[in-house]
């Protein structure tokens, strides 16, 4: 992806992230933020650019503060080709329910501690 969508990807996996860790259909967050099902499906598939308006009623819907949901400082900046699989790890784990992430991380400890 271009670096002209970067920051529309992090919205979209931000809004889906954020919805399935509360438990939240799509449905019922559209309905808590007042905007339409098809808006809330388009924003987590990346089809419709969103006004910051409109964006704030969802960050307010998901019961976030606008500092919570632009939460850069777990980003990794670095651009080291060593940290690439970490970074993609960590993403897609990010992007798990936060049961699943918790089972993931404790299989992932298991392994670990059997390698030492």
């Amino acid at each position: 992806m271009d670096k002209a969508n970067d920051l529309q990807k992090y919205v979209a996996n931000q809004v889906k992230i954020h919805r399935q860790a509360k438990g939240l259909s799509q449905e019922a967050l559209s309905e808590k933020a007042g905007l339409g099902l098809k808006f809330i499906n388009q924003l987590e598939n990346q089809t419709h650019n969103t006004s910051l308006q409109t964006l704030e009623k969802v960050i307010t819907a998901l019961d976030l503060t606008i500092e919570e949901f632009f939460d850069f400082s777990k980003l990794s900046v670095s651009k080291d080709s060593e940290t690439l699989p970490l970074r993609r790890l960590a993403m897609k784990l990010k992007q798990l329910p936060k049961e699943q992430q918790l089972t993931f991380l404790s299989i992932f400890e298991s392994i670990l501690d059997q390698v030492d």
